[in-house]
């Protein structure tokens, strides 16, 4: 009988070992079977400067797009019309470069990560150059943000944490501190958001937020409700090479060459969140032409990895999980738009 129990208390340690493993640690990324991705350069007929951020609301992509004194490029995918739109500079409806693009609905907000100004405009009015008509929000301090169905989550440097929740009329809802805690041991706030910035990204069908940090190797998943965050789950991959390094320094902590760069761009359909990841060390990672797509289920699970020989700066996807769009790099250096069927 004793016997008989110990076998049985293995058998279930080893299946919640075995499942942590599979849902909540990737070892390496690398050795993890994965779908060949093929992206299509789509020509385009606007000329693109130094694009690195593209939302699409069907069918039109939408990117920043610094050319002629304009910051935005709405192209439509189906007929290859497009719009410039909304100059830079200081005016009344001018905007300040560089921008954070987040969509929702027919519905498009642009922040000037300088400031923390946030604008929300209709993309019919867009559409038409119309840019004085726009609903504007303070979000003070913040580098990046996304939008919730009432709300914005900013994420930035703030007395008590990275992230931060404001309504619609720019009040401070909530500050929410969710880094590590051995984040603890940095005194300074701007080397702690340094370290833990991240891509964020907001489901407005599941109430979720997913923070996909640059330098950090977990990937972290949270329920929005009642203006509060609640972790879900997290998927890490590889090893914390700055863990280390923060609990030995305590003082300031700078990136090295040898950290790595993990996270690139986040974004998300109905369904699914997409992250796009890097793996290469810092001091390869413009030249690193094998890149991975991770698809999470909005519980963190892994539903997917897909495998990309291209250096893709930023991605975004159809609500129904068919087609892909991404900036990337191609062989003649030139930044393009690309397209794949997923």
């Amino acid at each position: 009988m004793k016997n008989t129990y110990v076998i049985m208390l293995f058998v279930v340690i080893m299946s919640c070992t075995s499942k942590e493993v599979n849902k909540s640690h990737i070892v390496d990324i690398s050795s993890l079977k994965g779908i060949e991705l093929n992206f299509i350069e789509y020509p385009i007929e606007p000329m693109l400067g130094n694009p690195y951020e593209i939302e699409y609301i069907e069918p039109y992509l939408i990117m920043d797009n610094l050319v002629d004194d304009k910051v935005l490029l709405i192209y439509n995918v189906n007929n290859d019309s497009y719009v410039n739109t909304l100059s830079v500079g200081n005016g009344p409806d001018d905007i300040l470069f560089p921008i954070e693009i987040q969509v929702k609905d027919q519905e498009v907000y642009i922040m000037e990560r300088q400031s923390g100004k946030c604008r929300k405009y209709l993309l019919s009015a867009l559409l038409h150059d119309s840019v004085s008509n726009f609903k504007e929000t303070m979000l003070s301090r913040s580098d990046r943000m996304a939008k919730t169905n009432d709300a914005y989550i900013g994420s930035g440097i703030y007395d008590s944490g990275m992230i931060c929740i404001f309504n619609e009329e720019s009040k401070v809802l909530k500050e929410v501190d969710i880094y590590p805690d051995y984040f603890d041991a940095l005194k300074d706030s701007g080397c702690k958001y340094k370290l833990g910035q991240s891509r964020l990204c907001f489901n407005a069908k599941h109430n979720r937020l997913i923070l996909a940090p640059l330098f950090l190797n977990s990937i972290n998943i949270y329920s929005y409700q009642h203006n509060d965050l609640e972790k879900v789950d997290s998927l890490t991959i590889g090893k914390n090479l700055l863990k280390k390094r923060i609990l030995e320094n305590e003082g300031n902590v700078d990136i090295e060459g040898t950290d790595i760069y993990h996270c690139v761009d986040v974004c998300c359909s109905k369904d699914f969140f997409y992250v796009l990841y890097n793996g290469a060390k810092m001091e390869k990672k413009n030249d690193n032409t094998l890149m991975y797509i991770l698809k999470l289920a909005m519980d963190g699970t892994l539903s997917k990895k897909y495998n990309v020989n291209s250096r893709i700066r930023n991605i975004c996807v159809s609500e129904d999980d068919t087609k892909m769009y991404a900036i990337l790099l191609n062989e003649d250096l030139d930044y393009v738009i690309a397209k794949t069927e997923l």
